[in-house]
């Protein structure tokens, strides 16, 4: 399993630990994982648990026993395996206890519970945020808009790029995210009766609905500032169409863009379809 950057960074600060078992050998996944974090162990704690909760069976708590060296305490719990297969109400209680003690045993095993398939999964599919910051800095979040489109273009391109992304990398993602944002635009532009020319760009379309929707406009607080940014978002966009059409594989390209560029370019395209949803359907 490969882990960002962000993992031994959240994991590098120091603390005393009550558990009595040696510092084990280093554990290289991208970064050195050096010593658990009160914060990372608040954070992380909960999530492992409603995975666990909301995935488990009884094998793949015997799965997750033999990884920790903890199948004893988990065969030998009163209630974790009992309250699993009746399905009574304080089984919820017992997966969090159990999880505080593997956690707890020894600062190895906060990655071998996030090396679970099924707990890696489930915070991918709900909870984007922890599984960027635990797994991967270059995830991005998935987008979902707020209105049903009556075109599934947006989806088929949204769905495209999330697949493109984590197979291929960002650079073959650009073309589908960059058709995303276009016919979002367009559909937002219609929904909202804003005009636009027959072959109107993305950067075209965006100034329209600045200039048109009074969602948009309302800023509140530091709104003479956050417009400055919002119109420079305009020239950011328009160096969106070289950028595809010149550097990424929508077209023959020799020379693509850098990983790390064709990144950046992506979390663009995310922000502004996430904040334009937020502005445009709340």
């Amino acid at each position: 399993m490969v882990f960002s950057a962000a993992i031994a960074a959240s994991f590098n600060k120091s603390l005393v630990w009550t558990a009595t078992r040696p510092h084990t050998s280093s554990v290289t996944c991208h970064k050195r994982i050096q010593s658990m974090n009160i914060e990372s162990r608040r954070k992380l704690v909960p999530v492992i648990s409603n995975a666990i909760i909301a995935t488990f069976e009884k094998g793949d708590w015997k799965s997750l026993g033999y990884a920790t060296e903890t199948e004893h305490d988990i065969d030998r719990h009163p209630r974790l395996l009992r309250s699993l297969s009746w399905g009574d109400p304080d089984y919820d209680g017992c997966v969090f206890d159990m999880v505080e003690q593997i956690y707890d045993l020894n600062e190895n095993n906060a990655k071998k519970l996030l090396s679970n398939d099924k707990i890696k999964q489930w915070i991918k599919d709900n909870n984007p945020k922890i599984y960027r910051e635990f797994y991967d800095s270059g995830f991005v979040e998935p987008f979902i808009p707020k209105k049903q489109w009556p075109s599934d273009i947006v989806e088929t391109a949204l769905k495209d790029a999330e697949v493109l992304l984590a197979t291929n990398g960002p650079v073959s993602a650009i073309d589908r995210a960059h058709t995303a944002l276009h016919g979002y635009l367009k559909s937002a532009c219609d929904h909202h009766f804003v005009p636009y020319g027959k072959d109107a760009g993305v950067t075209e379309l965006y100034k329209n609905i600045r200039q048109n929707v009074a969602a948009i406009k309302e800023m509140g607080e530091r709104s003479e500032d956050l417009n400055k940014m919002l119109r420079s978002l305009m020239s950011v966009l328009d160096a969106l169409n070289p950028i595809r059409n010149r550097a990424s594989i929508a077209h023959a390209n020799e020379n693509l863009l850098g990983k790390e560029e064709a990144m950046f370019t992506i979390n663009i395209i995310s922000s502004v379809l996430h904040y334009l949803d937020a502005k445009l359907y709340n």
